[in-house]
């Protein structure tokens, strides 16, 4: 009993340096910026009235800055049912499929997979027809995420190598970075730590060319995850502290 005794707490320590600072440091570095565009979208909306094009886009506007933060409540479903009606009224498809997509992900959020699917594969059918890349890719994270819920490990790989193919293809970096650590996940989920560490990788080599450093941050956590579950906390804690600095630095931008 008293050998495992050390290990234990250490493994403890990392846990909460890795995960709790990082909440303490990272999330308030954003959370001001988050709020003043989330309140400033919302007082320009109180005072348009006009159902139209542009109230569309103010709405989905105001629901990406939820998306931003990965924030999906009520609220955030009302604001994407509202454009989303509006958008249905008017016969803007890219309002349709955003509002879809918004709806989409806020039923992923809670697990409603049945809505969740029928609002995902509607935004995918109208951003295909539209040959919207960047919506293509969105919309197939989101459904591969649904698949990761339900084991299905194969098909979310299938999503993401799609959305792969066209952020390759459209040189957008970010996205691609994004597919990387979303497919590291994945490895990481099925207990291949070694493939993990590949993709992730590859993510933070595109997210350091890029100067992609949010994403950077979000690289950093999972690979600390990868060796904290390898029970290398040195290295864990190195990776908490890289991310704490990096937050740091963006805070003060």
């Amino acid at each position: 009993m008293h050998s495992n005794y050390h290990p234990l707490r250490l493994k403890r320590l990392t846990f909460f340096i890795v995960f709790v600072l990082t909440i303490l440091v990272y999330n308030p570095a954003f959370a001001d910026i988050y709020v003043q565009k989330k309140d400033s979208l919302e007082r320009i909306l109180r005072s348009y009235t006009a159902d139209d094009k542009t109230k569309v886009d103010l709405l989905l506007s105001i629901c990406s800055t939820y998306d931003d933060r990965q924030y999906f409540d009520t609220t955030f479903l009302n604001y994407a049912q509202n454009a989303l009606s509006i958008a249905n009224k008017l016969k803007y498809k890219i309002g349709v499929a955003k509002g879809k997509m918004y709806c989409g992900q806020y039923f992923v959020s809670k697990r409603d997979t049945t809505n969740a699917f029928a609002n995902l594969n509607q935004a995918l059918s109208i951003y295909t027809q539209l040959n919207d890349p960047a919506g293509v890719i969105n919309t197939l994270l989101s459904l591969g995420k649904i698949h990761i819920d339900f084991l299905q490990y194969k098909v979310s790989i299938s999503n993401y190598n799609k959305a792969l193919d066209i952020a390759i293809h459209n040189n957008f970096d970010r996205y691609q970075s994004i597919l990387y650590r979303e497919l590291g996940h994945v490895f990481y989920r099925l207990l291949d730590f070694s493939k993990a560490l590949e993709f992730y990788q590859k993510a933070l080599n595109i997210a350091e060319s890029a100067q992609l450093k949010q994403e950077k941050i979000k690289i950093f956590r999972k690979i600390g995850e990868v060796y904290y579950h390898l029970d290398k906390f040195d290295i864990t804690i190195d990776y908490s502290t890289k991310i704490i600095t990096l937050a740091r630095e963006l805070n003060d931008q």
